[in-house]
């Protein structure tokens, strides 16, 4: 009996330290989940925080581009495109500081956001190189494309916008600067073999509606004669049937080389219209002029230019295939990727640029004011102009003052 006792004590000598060694892994094990559930229920936040700071400072970005347009409801206006000093402010004027506002300051001015859904505050200057000196935006070395220089183009600009959400903070950076249309060198530019025939078909390099200078009627990269895929020489362009082809002069040989597949894929990244789509596109369906692309006015004559005050992107993909565009009409850049068919009753105001073949078919008239360039670069990709044609080169058919500016360049952070 005795032993008994021994032993049961004993036993219970034992479980006390145990239990209260359990218990005090149970307090750990409670007090490490709240930590846990504290530190993930912080992480959480945070990075909820964070991504609407990021999507705050977008937000700023986007509002600078758009109030950057010439025809903006409420314009962010640049009075001194070749100060240095010159900057504008979006937000309030306690957040605007933190970008350096200087309310004294006659260069600096600042406007509210029009939204008060998010938090941001924007800088917006010129962009300078490392000596100081105003960059822009333009083709200085006439290859077609638009690059960094000092001497050509439209003012690069800094937008800086910091956006916010409670205890965090965004800085996002981008370059940009207003899209530069695509000056043609000559009412009608081709890189392959071209026909231009009919006697009701008029080419004019001459500006028909503007202060501009006069251009070729048309130009090609190619000599005067050229030979094609079957071993046959052939006139460059070929005229048949008794068109008018004028300008100054009217046709140019051997002519600049431009790159018209980059200025197809540069324009298409500032598109407010774009397709991926081949086949035909009748003026009554969409996508087509329904969408918005603006409606050109007709001149007194077939041979006076159309007018219009809409500018449109208009950018069709075919995947290197064609699209053929029956009786529709617009306003602005029409770019396709591929080969495009004009037919009947086809009018635009602006140039039409093409990578592949560009085609005039069918009955009917076809209207272009602005300029053709065409990219076909394959002896035997040959380009016809046909029909009742009049295509005149028009130096104010080539604007962009209501386009957002285009980025550049962007940096995610600071």
């Amino acid at each position: 009996m005795e032993t008994k006792r021994i032993g049961l004590q004993s036993e219970k000598g034992f479980i006390l330290p145990l239990s209260l060694i359990l218990l005090a892994v149970l307090v750990l094990v409670a007090a490490s989940g709240a930590l846990f559930t504290n530190t993930d229920t912080r992480i959480s936040s945070n990075y909820r925080n964070a991504t609407v700071a990021f999507a705050a400072a977008e937000g700023g970005l986007d509002e600078a581009r758009e109030r950057m347009r010439a025809n903006a409801p409420t314009p962010i206006t640049d009075p001194n495109l070749t100060s240095t000093a010159w900057r504008a402010f979006i937000g309030t004027a306690a957040d605007a500081a933190g970008l350096g506002y200087n309310s004294a300051s006659s260069d600096h001015s600042l406007t509210a956001s029009l939204q008060t859904a998010m938090s941001y505050s924007v800088s917006i200057r010129h962009q300078t190189d490392g000596a100081g000196v105003i960059l822009l935006w333009g083709d200085a070395n006439g290859d077609g494309l638009s690059e960094r220089n000092t001497t050509v183009g439209q003012n690069i600009y800094l937008i800086t916008s910091v956006g916010a959400a409670q205890n965090a903070r965004k800085t996002l950076q981008i370059e940009c600067a207003r899209p530069i249309p695509p000056q043609p060198p000559a009412a009608l530019y081709v890189k392959a073999p071209t026909s231009i025939s009919g006697n009701s078909t008029l080419v004019n390099g001459n500006d028909q509606c503007g202060s501009g200078t006069n251009l070729p009627g048309a130009m090609t990269i190619l000599p005067t004669t050229t030979v094609n895929e079957k071993g046959k020489t052939i006139n460059s362009i070929d005229q048949s049937g008794g068109p008018t082809i004028t300008g100054n002069p009217g046709i140019t040989y051997n002519g600049v080389n431009l790159s018209i597949e980059s200025m197809v894929d540069n324009l298409s990244r500032s598109a407010d219209h774009s397709y991926n789509f081949n086949g035909v596109v009748n003026s009554t369906e969409t996508p087509g002029p329904g969408d918005g692309w603006g409606n050109p006015v007709d001149g007194a004559t077939q041979a006076s230019p159309l007018t219009c005050d809409t500018f449109e992107i208009v950018y069709y993909d075919t995947s290197n295939a064609s699209v053929t565009l029956n009786g529709v009409a617009g306003c602005g850049v029409l770019v396709i990727k591929g080969d495009v068919e004009l037919h009947g009753g086809f009018k635009w105001y602006g140039p039409v640029i093409a990578s592949g073949t560009v085609v005039f078919a069918g009955s009917g008239d076809k209207n272009v004011t602005g300029a053709i360039m065409a990219g076909g670069s394959v002896v035997g990709d040959t380009n016809v102009v046909g029909g009742g044609i009049n295509l005149l080169y028009c130096s104010s058919a080539f604007q962009a003052q209501n386009i957002a500016l285009r980025v550049i360049n962007w940096l995610e952070g600071m």
